[in-house]
Formats: C-alpha cells, structure tokens, sequence
C-alpha cells in the first residue's frame, strides 16, 4: 500500500486553509455592489478565536505529524466538527493512501 507522504499531506492541510482564509462572502453575489478589495469579496473563516478551528488544527496536527516512517501505523482521519458560529458543520475525510482524494465541506446543520 502507497501512502501520502508527510509533504502530500501539508499541501492537503494547505489547501483547505487556504478556502477558509479566503471563503466567499454569501451576500457578495446578491447586492450590486462596487467590490473593490478581497476583504470585500472573502471572510476568513480560519480564525483561531473559533472553537472549531482550534479542534480542526488539532486535527490538522496529528494529521500531518504521523511518522512516515512506521507506514503500518498511520491512518486517515474523518469527521464532522460543529462550526457554531456559522450554523455549519465541517465533514472532513483526511486520506493516508495514496490514490484516495481528501474531502472537506462545510454544511448546514439540519
């Protein structure tokens, strides 16, 4: 079995900070407005100041410090973590073999 590698898997946790940092704003494509800035146009969701980015660091941490070196003990890690403060949930599935896909989607609570 291929696994990612430590490399492969921070550009997957890079990835998925960068659509945080820069989500798009709902109300941007429903007012006519003159956006002039990106802090017009994108929010950052990835504040520490929110309970679910710290549990999401967390498992961003572990995630990507797995010891390449002992392959028979590493793991992908999946779950949902509730995100409050937007009335979301983050689903993230996090893969340690080398021809799976991550997944990451922030849904409405139902």
């Amino acid at each position: 079995m291929k696994i990612k590698t430590k490399e492969e898997r921070v550009k997957i946790v890079i990835d998925i900070i960068k659509k945080l940092r820069y989500f798009p704003r709902s109300d941007f494509y429903h007012k006519n407005q003159d956006f002039k800035t990106t802090e017009d146009i994108y929010i950052n969701l990835y504040n520490e100041e929110f309970p679910a980015i710290q549990k999401l660091k967390v498992v961003f941490n572990e995630y990507i410090n797995q010891k390449d070196s002992e392959p028979n003990t590493m793991y992908s890690m999946s779950g949902k973590i509730e995100f409050e403060e937007i009335n979301k949930y983050i689903e993230y599935l996090l893969p340690i073999k080398s021809y799976s896909n991550p997944i990451f989607a922030l849904k409405k609570k139902s």
